[in-house]
């Protein structure tokens, strides 16, 4: 199973998480918690996985912080 590795980066002085990832082309987030920053990357990255990739098959979002 092919794994995408999504970066989650805490910035102090906005007070957000925000993610980035190389593997997944588009994916751009934020939010207050890690907790909502997972859940929106989990929602994103599939479809940008997708649609920039043309990946059909399954695979898996790791979502690493930094």
């Amino acid at each position: 199973m092919d794994v995408y590795r999504v970066l989650a980066h805490w910035d102090d002085d906005a007070k957000v998480w925000w993610a980035e990832s190389d593997e997944v082309p588009g994916l751009a987030s934020e939010a207050s918690t890690f907790e909502q920053l997972t859940d929106n990357v989990h929602s994103l990255a599939p479809e940008l996985v997708l649609l920039n990739k043309g990946v059909t098959t399954t695979f898996r979002i790791e979502l690493v912080r930094d």
